[in-house]
């Protein structure tokens, strides 16, 4: 691949992720979303079954939910878990539309007579609908994980006419300001950390309950656009494994960064366990950095360090000379399943 081509793939990406904020305010106008608090009943659960980038707004969501009864499964595979049942519903997202996982999905629920609602593109996805079963159009034409405002924003929507979330207009508002302004806390940008992870494996570390799947998300678009490896784990569960394997030899020493993603309400037993960890494993890494979501919104929070991430993905990759747009090895898995 020439110099050229990365440069361009990764201008195009880098406006794509410019585009985040455009992409949620556009979100809530998505054909078939008016639609839904007629063809629905309030289910008794919501079953989330997506792969990928379609799959991470059931994570990111999770925050949104503590007041609510109900819950949001992300079901990342084929067919369907044993608990699911026809009180529930389930919410085929693939943006493409011919994700197999997310089509065997749909057959199993048919069988098991379980609702149906989409979330896609098209593919095959909206021909297996039945008539009264509602699909959310999602805008074609781009790679998944640089759609996360639409299919992100689509889920939240459709929560929102299920009348699940509160407040999803202001802080939509409070959100897509924060992102237009990118702040990033007044933290180091995410072009001066890229230069620290040069030639680093990334590891990602998750302060608040909702940030594991931001730290997700990092992963993937470390991995995707940037085309390295990266690890990530949640506190508190890291401090009861994790930590033990930080006793690197010195040969190791050189190889990891550590970026522990935090918020400015990160709950005081947590904040503890951060400075402590801190202090135990952080002669193991080349550096440590915090990072702290702006805003004042869950919703906010997330989706700040959420653009963080995927801007620090893209830098990496211009620093590496690699283009971004391309997923190669992901197209030839997919071949090989074909055939």
């Amino acid at each position: 691949m020439s110099q050229n081509q990365s440069l361009a793939g990764l201008q195009e990406m880098l406006s794509l992720v410019d585009s985040l904020p455009d992409q949620l305010a556009a979100a809530v106008q998505l054909p078939g979303l008016q639609a839904i608090s007629a063809a629905y009943s309030q289910p008794r659960r919501i079953v989330l079954c997506a792969m990928g980038g379609s799959a991470i707004g059931g994570d990111l969501v999770q925050g949104l939910l503590n007041h609510q009864a109900i819950s949001v499964d992300v079901w990342r595979n084929y067919g369907l878990p044993h608990w699911v049942t026809s009180e529930d519903l389930v919410v085929a997202a693939s943006y493409s539309g011919n994700t197999e996982e997310c089509l065997s999905v749909v057959s199993e629920a048919r069988l098991r007579d379980i609702p149906v609602l989409a979330i896609s593109s098209g593919g095959e996805l909206a021909g297996l609908l039945k008539q009264d079963e509602v699909r959310v159009e999602l805008p074609g034409g781009l790679p998944p994980r640089a759609a996360l405002g639409y299919s992100f924003g689509a889920l939240l929507g459709v929560l929102d006419q299920l009348g699940l979330i509160a407040n999803l207009s202001g802080d939509l508002a409070e959100t897509i300001e924060v992102l237009k302004n990118k702040p990033f806390c007044g933290t180091s940008g995410p072009e001066s950390l890229a230069c620290d992870l040069e030639g680093k494996i990334p590891v990602i570390f998750s302060a608040d309950s909702f940030l594991g799947p931001v730290a997700c998300r990092w992963q993937g678009q470390l991995n995707e656009n940037s085309k390295v490896p990266a690890m990530m784990a949640e506190f508190p569960e890291l401090n009861h494994n994790n930590i033990v394997g930080w006793g690197l030899s010195q040969s190791w020493q050189d190889r990891f960064v550590l970026i522990i993603l935090r918020t400015d309400k990160t709950p005081e037993r947590i904040q503890k366990r951060v400075d402590l960890t801190c202090n135990l494993i952080q002669g193991e890494f080349t550096a440590v950095h915090l990072l702290t979501a702006s805003g004042e919104s869950v919703l906010a929070k997330v989706l700040s360090l959420v653009q963080y991430g995927d801007y620090l993905s893209c830098h990496l990759a211009g620093i590496r000379s690699v283009d971004p747009m391309p997923v190669q090895r992901i197209d030839q898995l997919k071949d090989g399943l074909a055939e």
